[in-house]
This record gives structure tokens, C-alpha cells and sequence, in this order.
């Protein structure tokens, strides 16, 4: 799952494993995925049993995509406010200008 870290695999299978990461959308750290690699593998095989266990910090895992997305609208809000109020002085400067005051 997202944010889960720190995953390792058990098996009695000879299988080769590797732990890469995959970015998607809203993710800043990215997935842990595990990656299985078998040769001459048949299907007396395929009963095999394997386990991947993980370590996972349900703040970080539930609330990191929420909070981001919060945090830029958030931001974004605030800018516009900052360039609304300054745009607004400025024309009420210029008319300050025009009339001679």
C-alpha cells in the first residue's frame, strides 16, 4: 500500500527479488514495489507460497495525499488574495492620480 516501507520478502521458493520504487500522481516518496523473478519456472511451481511483509505509518500513509492537495489550494487561495488586494491599491491609486487628489 502506499506508504508502507521497509518490505521484505519470504519464501521457500529460489526466486530472485528485488524492491523497486514506482511514483505516481500526488506521490512525493513513491511505492514500494516487490519484483519476482523466476527461471525455468512450470507449473509444478505454481503451488508455492511466499510472504511480503511491510512496516506502515497510517498518519503518513492516509493523510499524506489529503493533506497535500489541502495545503496547495490553501496556497494557492492565499496568492490570490495577496494579488486581488494589491491589483485593488494600485487602481485605487490611479485614481487617486487621475481625479487630483
Amino acid at each position: 500500500p502506499a506508504g508502507a516501507s521497509a518490505a521484505q520478502l519470504h519464501s521457500d521458493a529460489d526466486v530472485e527479488s528485488t524492491i523497486e520504487s514506482s511514483k505516481g500522481v500526488l506521490d512525493l516518496v513513491g511505492r514500494q514495489v516487490v519484483v519476482l523473478k523466476k527461471k525455468n519456472f512450470v507449473r509444478e511451481y505454481a503451488g508455492e507460497f511466499f510472504q511480503v511483509s511491510y512496516s506502515f505509518n497510517a498518519v503518513t500513509g492516509f493523510f499524506q495525499k489529503p493533506l497535500l492537495l489541502v495545503v496547495a489550494f490553501a496556497g494557492a487561495f492565499a496568492v490570490m488574495m495577496v494579488l486581488f488586494a494589491t491589483a485593488t491599491e494600485e487602481s485605487k491609486e490611479e485614481e487617486k492620480t487621475r481625479a487630483g487628489i
